[in-house]
């Protein structure tokens, strides 16, 4: 256990991807949630479940998980390791909430919630693993970190004839993961409305803070334009339509496109005159230097863009979809722009005017200090709510967990027998998934079960 947080009150955070290296979406929106806990004054014990692992495995791709980053991070990192196949086709017409939330994490949650009694509360990312805060004693705050919506994702592919290969439900399965918590995070405005209309839970807008990197600086001139991504369906679709645009009527008098991050293994054959592709980076700061103006040419995909927050805080301006940009809640033509081709359109402009480039730069360094407005002030409520609970800890005790909320049983969209009902806990002095990494508990129990690989 990290000395410098043993006092401080603690939060369960439970993730199916690793905190570091921060190299993909979800991965910048965990750390970014953990960073503001951490801001407010609570210690973050990380369970990482080895699900992202497993999927991205299965089709050729191997981002890097860093063990040691996290655990010098964190007061405590747990590893839940994916003894079962994630399914990635359904024979339904979508998920049932459960079909991605296996025993073995819930038993993760029942034991730590034994062992730790005094953490005050669990978040959960994704909804597709609240099933788990159905283990968490009465008294512990629950909250579901959404990243997305899911209900009704798989029709974002039809454009493209193609089927999606991670989770997708229905809006009655997502009304019941979100009705197992207090509280639910969405990432935007949009999505907050969206889940406030499904669920009796409190719904709290969370942004994701991006700290600003470097100041806003009009290129001098735009030599290189750049993509950064992981290797997920929205962003090989996107990019892929993006460079086919680009590769068109291409000179060498315009800017190179330049690609980088693990998206790059799944581009072969791309590269020629006016595409090149960088592959991984381990640092930030490698891309952005050649880089001079930033492209989100989404075609699909929810949530929040964490590539054009990440290009912001590094101050260089962006030129993307209204898809790209869903969330920043834009207003320059520039950063609403209808598909590929318009995205291409938009950066032959500013290339070819020093004027129309200083505006797109002021215009980008505007929507980001709105933005960091908003995400500051989001977290501050988060962080008081917070602190209300850990201070009424003692004096009064929460509603029991389903009380009042006959919406917790899910019922047909479950794909757990007995989901919903009052189960019995039974501490246990041992932890019941397969492996933890070293040094990751402070008790001998936990250390037992920490052995190094």
């Amino acid at each position: 256990m990290r000395s410098d947080q043993a006092e401080k009150p603690a939060i369960l955070v439970l993730a199916p991807m690793p905190a570091a290296p921060v190299s993909a979406g979800n991965r910048r929106r965990l750390a970014a949630t953990c960073e503001a806990l951490t801001r407010g004054g609570f210690a973050i014990d990380l369970a990482y479940y080895a699900h992202e692992d497993q999927i991205y495995r299965r089709f050729g791709q191997h981002p890097p998980t860093d063990l040691v980053e996290m655990e010098r991070t964190f007061r405590n990192v747990f590893l839940i390791e994916a003894r079962t196949v994630i399914p990635l086709k359904t024979r339904s017409t979508a998920f049932g909430i459960d079909e991605w939330c296996p025993d073995e994490v819930g038993d993760f949650v029942a034991w730590y919630c034994s062992a730790y009694p005094e953490t005050g509360a669990v978040l959960v990312n994704y909804v597709f693993l609240s099933r788990a805060l159905e283990r968490v004693p009465p008294g512990v705050l629950t909250l579901i970190d959404t990243h997305d919506r899911f209900a009704g994702r798989q029709t974002q592919y039809r454009p493209f004839r193609a089927e999606p290969n991670f989770f997708y439900t229905d809006a009655a399965g997502e009304a019941a993961g979100l009705a197992r918590a207090d509280i639910v995070l969405a990432i935007q405005a949009a999505e907050a409305g969206y889940f406030a209309s499904l669920s009796d839970s409190r719904v709290l807008l969370l942004p994701p803070h991006f700290p600003a990197q470097r100041p806003f600086a009009v290129p001098v001139r735009v030599a290189r334009i750049g993509f950064l991504g992981h290797g997920n369906d929205p962003n090989l679709f996107s990019i892929g339509r993006f460079i086919r645009a680009w590769h068109d009527g291409w000179t060498p008098d315009r800017p190179e496109l330049v690609i980088a991050g693990e998206i790059c293994r799944s581009l072969p054959g791309v590269e020629g005159p006016g595409v090149r592709l960088l592959g991984y980076l381990d640092r930030l700061e490698d891309f952005y230097a050649q880089a001079d103006l930033v492209v989100a040419p989404m075609l699909m995909g929810s949530g929040l863009k964490m590539k054009v927050g990440e290009a912001l805080s590094f101050g260089r301006p962006v030129i993307g979809t209204e898809i790209g940009l869903e969330g920043f809640e834009p207003v320059e033509p520039a950063h609403r722009c209808r598909d590929a081709e318009a995205v291409k359109a938009a950066v032959l402009a500013v290339t070819a005017n020093t004027e129309a480039l200083a505006r797109l730069t002021r215009a980008s360094e505007a929507l980001f200090t709105r933005y960091a407005a908003t995400a500051l002030a989001a977290e501050a409520e988060l962080i008081e709510l917070l602190d209300r609970h850990e201070d009424g800890r003692a004096s009064s005790s929460p509603r029991t967990r389903g009380e009042g909320r006959d919406d917790l049983v899910v019922g047909a969209t479950s794909g757990s027998e007995g989901e919903g009902a009052d189960q019995p806990e039974t501490p246990s002095s041992a932890p019941p998934h397969h492996r933890l990494p070293p040094r990751s508990a402070d008790d001998e129990v936990g250390r037992a079960f920490s052995p190094r690989a």
